[in-house]
């Protein structure tokens, strides 16, 4: 059960970091002048859901699982603070430009 869940999350971080790349990629030909933080915060927002999600299977077993598990909860947060930094900052430039 575990190998399935560690393989499934390779496949759905493989999947989201593919399509991350080709998004970052379409916006550097087509607005290289523009802020992306709208598509940076709703890549965090998806990789914290997925370490969110697969902590279980992001370590090795016994207290080191349990400590990864730990490190996986705060990576998640973590990377939910961040995002929450760039929609506020995204937000103060949007107000700026009105």
């Amino acid at each position: 059960m575990t190998a399935d869940r560690a393989t499934t999350f390779k496949a759905s971080l493989g999947a989201l970091n593919a399509q991350f790349a080709a998004w970052v990629a379409g916006q550097a030909a087509s607005a290289p002048h523009a802020l992306w933080a709208g598509g940076a915060r709703d890549y965090v927002k998806h990789a914290a859901g997925l370490v969110e999600e697969y902590k279980d299977v992001l370590g090795g077993g016994g207290k080191k699982r349990e400590k990864r598990s730990a490190d996986a909860s705060e990576g998640a947060r973590a990377l939910l603070v961040a995002s929450h930094a760039l929609l506020s900052f995204t937000h103060s430039i949007d107000r700026r430009a009105s």
